[in-house]
């Protein structure tokens, strides 16, 4: 039974009318500090306003300005060592804004007339900025002051109101400018660019079946996933607040659950800047700021209307997208109150893989002709489970049998044939009332009928998005402030996955019943007391009874096929909001910000055109032509992709099903933070202080259809003794799961100034220390308390060092916790029976147990193939710790003024990973606890042995056991890991040349090692030293499939009067492909390459100022511009879908007007 929520659908309905009556107050404020000590400032050309906010970040002086005096004006920067003042005027200088102190010692930035809102207006440094001053008088000052909202930042990696970090911490900024130069259309496309990010396993803007199942998360979907360590371990804020948890959870490649806040939920249209902190902050934001924080900041401060419309294509395809954009800002309540208001729209037509030449067919041999792996199998992916059927004859306790008819053999000895064109010859019947196909005794599916998976499938869902966000901000008399944040998201994707189902059926055995009307060894005669006009005529009695043969399907008894009379349409619906209520001000000398956060995400999951598996049995079972035809192959099979002879609709709408799944998640928030940026002074400077308390409740709940929980069970007792747990056929039984947690946070922080220029210390210009620490308790699973230290050093001016250490944790998140019972049935490779099977010369080693010895024990034991792997949650499991170290350098050379050149060193090490012991490795450790006398491993669940069992055995010298019928793998921690690389980063900026303004960036990831090291369970393993028993899975994964060792962009921005131009590269290095191998010459295996993938995106734009075009805005676009294709490589669709994109080449339009 569903367990939706109405709550979500109220809030949607509601959400505009709340922000309309959202109560106005009055206010107002006014404080602030300056301060004329040398400093060293890195503030980049751009929107004032994001120059200030920087100014106040790199000073620690507040400011007073209004908001609206700022918008449209750009400045030229600053960069090296400058007075604060002095810093402060270059800033503002041509511009028709000044400053003054007031008799408090407030720095108000006030204006001389009134700004120009269309556009933007350039301004750049004068010589003499006093001959400009224009002072206005006291009383004016103190009149616009009553007006004026303090804006003082609290930086990403600090909950210092004012503190000077940004230096000291490694952050990236991404203001509105570089977003615009990326051309980004959503959060997936975004930040993928980022030189620190992984590989984005969740979904995304391009599909793959191996994050695409009914056990994945899908629809609108991305992840972030800094220093490659998995989507859970960055921690994501909107406006310095955490983000509920997007509710689809998916196996990670430790194949438990993994989480991820989504990314496409963030409207990147309408971000003011993103600030990405490279670093470990647990200590200051708590779990899940393990690799860094990413600080997603929206516009709030937009006063006026602004309209944006873009329309985008990927040539070659019939992909396009649209994207509506407008957002208003205005006053109310005698300018106490602001309100801002957003409204972004998307949708986006699907790509089909049959449109790139990559992902158009399965088969991609021809695609590596002329390298090493030229014909290697690997690269064959279509599928045998085709329309034309692959069979076994044989009795119920799996005894083939060898059919004849009229004394000729028409299958094989073991009782195997298959269905076929007539064409391809070596026909052994022909079938009644066939036309093109007949049966042979051919084993397997013939090569050139194997099924083309691709053509039909999408690479990119179709998809539809709605994000809506609207800030009230208040003032109050007292210089407080209250604040509403109100977010709405909800989108609708469309996949399509082409037809074909049931497969080889590994967990979903089923049989077509002697009964079914067109089972060529069916019935003599059909129930209604008619000969049975399918039946074989001809054939043995004795081989084929007057009852008819029932016939297996399941790769177990290697039989094989598939349905396609139905397409797989998964939609998916997304929605989640956020609101946020706050008050932040000053109380005597301290800061404070208390809000209270609720938000909540769910997902509606709907496959259409699965299969019951009881459904499915009753009409194969039918004795009437109604019956389910599987020996009809599928006429001229265009592209090995389209069945044309199908199954009427009434005979497929009877078992044809569709699957939902229903998730949801929820985050509770309530903190106090309290800040001092000058709790008291060292002879260096201000101490600043910071302490905060937070609680916070998370809930996650997983609703599985029914089908699959067992609500609606599977009871057909299979003749062949195969067990089925599910009835959705081709998916694996799950349980429903609902976790929650309770989570209370004391932090604090202190900022230390030790050396300052003025003390005159050789070598040492300016030295800062900022110690914080943590204290988290989990109501599940246990309690942390993690600390930090960071420290900067200015050994002469323009010449910085900067480090850090940390402690951190992340706590598993609920869907691990809390987890359900999950049955997959895995191919066995049971060691102990091999070395019996080695023991009585069977085989000649324990390497060939994957292989060669279980045929040999299959001729003993015919169920000895595949076991239950049963995964579950575990309310036992601890937090992840970390361990983290940075250290680098920031240099501004005085010679080259504008050029800044960042390196930073880190190393992450993480232990007690969370994972689970493969099925393999179970029964490896099984055999090795046994032989080292330890005893059985208690996971590997066995029946007792039977007399076949003990005849197996006997002569070996080995103890009889039982077959190993279940595998238990709980989720434990057991891994460590070690990760380590080098960032690096150059900016120049070159203003007031005769052809206009320039901005240099390049940007790089390097990593250095990405090591994993096996937990001590596998202890057993190890010493019993057996080369033929190893644990796969630790070692080296550096430039293992999804980590490339390097990572980086570069980009060139022109400003010239209206116009600006950027173009933006990004390259993604090589990694090794997994999955294909060929031998190389010492007997390693030689793996795939897939080559480095460099992109070029450029943009041109130009702005209207002045007559009946004012206030508009056009920009035009083109992404990856030279129409690369990802690089080739063995995976569903050709390309690492996690690394690489299918988008091609892409050009895009975007009209603005501000009205």
């Amino acid at each position: 039974m569903k367990l939706k929520s109405i709550r979500m659908n109220n809030f949607r309905r509601s959400l505009i009318a709340g922000v309309s009556v959202i109560a106005i107050s009055l206010g107002s404020s006014g404080y602030a500090q300056k301060s004329n000590s040398v400093t060293n400032f890195n503030i980049e050309a751009g929107s004032l306003k994001e120059a200030l906010n920087e100014y106040i970040n790199q000073s620690g002086v507040q400011l007073i300005y209004r908001d609206e005096q700022l918008e449209g004006i750009w400045t030229d920067g600053i960069y090296g060592s400058s007075t604060r003042e002095d810093a402060l005027h270059q800033l503002l200088s041509g511009s028709n804004l000044t400053i003054r102190e007031d008799s408090s010692g407030a720095i108000l930035v006030m204006a001389n007339s009134p700004i120009h809102k269309a556009g933007f207006q350039k301004i750049s440094y004068a010589e003499d900025y006093q001959e400009n001053l224009a002072v206005p008088q006291a009383d004016e000052t103190a009149d616009r002051a009553d007006a004026m909202p303090v804006e003082v930042i609290v930086a990403v990696g600090s909950q210092i109101k004012g503190a000077r970090v940004t230096g000291t911490l490694p952050v990236t900024s991404m203001k509105s400018e570089d977003i615009q130069a990326i051309g980004a259309a959503s959060g997936d496309e975004l930040f993928r660019t980022l030189p620190s990010a992984g590989s984005m396993t969740f979904g995304g803007n391009s599909s793959n079946s191996q994050y695409y199942g009914v056990n994945s998360a899908r629809g609108d979907v991305a992840s972030i996933n800094l220093r490659t360590l998995g989507a859970g371990n960055t921690l994501v804020l909107m406006n310095g607040r955490r983000l509920v948890d997007h509710p689809g959870a998916q196996p990670n490649e430790q194949n438990v659950p993994e989480v991820t806040v989504n990314m496409n939920a963030i409207p990147v249209m309408g971000l003011d800047r993103v600030e990405v902190l490279r670093d470990g902050a647990s200590a200051i934001y708590g779990t899940d700021a393990v690799a860094g924080v990413i600080n997603t900041v929206l516009r709030s401060d937009y006063e006026g209307l602004e309209v944006t419309s873009r329309y985008g294509k990927s040539f070659g395809t019939g992909m396009d997208e649209l994207t509506l954009n407008s957002i208003a800002g205005f006053r109310v309540n005698n300018d106490k109150t602001h309100i801002v208001f957003s409204v972004n729209r998307f949708e986006r037509d699907p790509m089909y893989a049959r449109e790139r030449e990559y992902s158009a067919q399965t088969d991609r041999r021809p695609l590596v002709v002329g390298t090493p792996f030229e014909g290697d199998l690997d690269f064959r992916n279509d599928s045998t489970a085709t329309p034309w059927g692959v069979y076994v004859a044989m009795t119920h306790d799996g005894v083939g049998i060898p059919i004849t008819q009229n004394g000729t053999q028409i299958t094989s000895n073991t009782g195997r044939f298959s269905i076929q064109p007539t064409s391809l010859g070596n026909c052994t019947a022909s079938l009644v009332g066939a036309d093109g196909y007949c049966l042979t005794d051919k084993a397997v599916t013939d090569p050139s009928l194997r099924y083309n998976s691709a053509y039909d499938r999408q690479l990119i869902p179709a998809s539809k998005r709605i994000n809506l966000y609207s800030m009230i901000t208040t003032e109050f008399e007292n210089g407080w402030e209250m604040y509403t944040e109100l977010g709405y998201y909800t989108a609708k994707s469309t996949y399509d996955y082409g037809k074909g189902n049931v497969g080889p059926l590994s967990h979903s055995p089923l049989w077509i019943p002697a009964s079914n009307y067109w089972n060529p060894f069916g019935q003599i005669t059909l129930d209604n007391g008619q000969p049975n006009p399918n039946r074989l005529p001809g054939l043995d009695i004795n081989q084929v009874p007057a009852e008819g043969l029932d016939i297996p399907l399941g790769s177990r008894f290697g039989t094989r096929l598939l349905t396609m009379e139905r397409k797989r349409i998964t939609t998916v619906i997304d929605e989640s909001f956020r609101v946020v209520q706050g008050l932040k001000g000053e109380i005597g000398d301290w800061d404070f910000d208390t809000g209270f956060v609720y938000s909540e995400s769910e997902t509606d999951d709907s496959s259409a055109g699965r299969i019951s598996a009881t459904e499915f049995i009753q009409t194969l079972g039918l004795n009437t032509p109604l019956a389910y035809n599987p020996f009809n192959g599928a006429g001229a099979y265009t592209d090995n992709a389209v069945d044309e002879t199908p199954n009427p609709e009434a005979t497929v709408n009877r078992y044809t099903i569709t699957v939902d799944r229903y998730s949801k998640t929820s985050l509770l928030l309530a903190d106090l933070k309290l800040s001092n940026a000058a709790l008291f002074e060292l002879p260096a400077g201000d101490v600043g202080f910071a302490i905060g308390a937070e609680f916070r409740r998370h809930t996650y709940l997983d609703d599985r259809d029914d089908r699959m929980t067992g609500v609606i069970p599977y009871d057909l007792p299979n003749p062949f003794g195969a067990i089925l747990d599910s009835d959705v056929v081709g998916s694996s039984p799950n349980s429903d799961s609902y976790g929650d947690r309770n989570v209370f946070s004391v932090s604090s922080e202190v900022i230390l100034p030790l050396v300052s220029e003025d003390m005159d210390i050789p070598f040492v210009k300016e030295f800062n220390v900022q110690i914080a620490g943590r204290f988290e308790d989990f109501s599940d699973v246990g309690s942390v308390i993690k600390p930090r230290v960071a420290a900067s050093w200015y050994p002469v001016d323009g010449f910085q060092f900067r480090g850090s250490w940390a402690l951190g944790f992340k706590a598993p998140n609920l869907a691990q916790t809390s987890a359900g019972k999950q049955v997959i049935v895995i191919p066995r490779q049971d060691y102990y029976f091999c070395d019996a099977a080695v023991q009585k010369g069977l085989t000649d080693s324990l390497a060939n147990c994957n292989n060669a010895t279980l045929d040999a024990i299959q001729g003993y034991l015919y169920n000895n193939t595949s076991t239950d792997r049963v995964t579950y949650g575990s309310d036992q499991l601890k937090p992840e710790n970390t361990s983290s170290i940075s250290f680098g350098a920031v240099w501004q050379p005085e010679f080259i003024e504008g050029l800044t050149l960042t390196a930073d060193y880190w190393r992450i090490k993480q232990s007690g990973i969370v994972g689970i012991v493969s099925v393999v490795d179970n029964l490896k450790l099984d055999y090795a606890m046994r032989k080292l006398g330890l005893g059985p491993n208690p996971n590997i669940i066995r029946s007792a042995p039977t007399p076949e069992v003990n005849a197996f055995f006997a002569g070996s010298g080995v103890t009889p056991i039982g077959e190993a019928y279940q595998s238990l793998n709980p989720y434990m921690n057991l891994d460590d890991r070690v990760v380590s690389g080098i960032d690096m980063q150059a900016i120049y900026v070159l203003n007031d040349t005769s052809i206009g303004d320039f901005r240099f960036s390049v940007s790089a990831s390097r990593l250095l090692k990405a090591e994993q090291s096996l937990g001590s369970l596998y202890d057993p393993i190890l010493a019993l030293n057996d080369p033929n028993i190893t644990v796969v899975g630790g070692g080296n994964l550096l430039e293992q499939n999804d980590r490339p060792k390097l990572r980086g962009n570069a980009s060139v921005s022109w400003f010239k009067d209206n116009w600006t131009t950027s173009i933006f590269a990004n390259y993604i290095g090589a990694v090794n492909d997994l999955s294909a191998s060929i031998p190389g010459p010492d007997g390693e295996p030689i793996y795939w390459r897939v080559d480095s993938w460099t992109t070029v995106n450029m943009t041109v734009g130009y702005d209207f100022t002045e007559g009946s075009l004012e206030g508009f805005s056009i920009k035009a676009g083109l992404n990856n511009i030279l129409g690369t294709s990802p690089p080739l490589a063995d995976e569903d669709f050709g390309f690492m879908s996690a690394l690489h994109s299918p988008r091609g080449r892409y050009g895009y339009l975007d009209l603005k007007y501000a009205f």
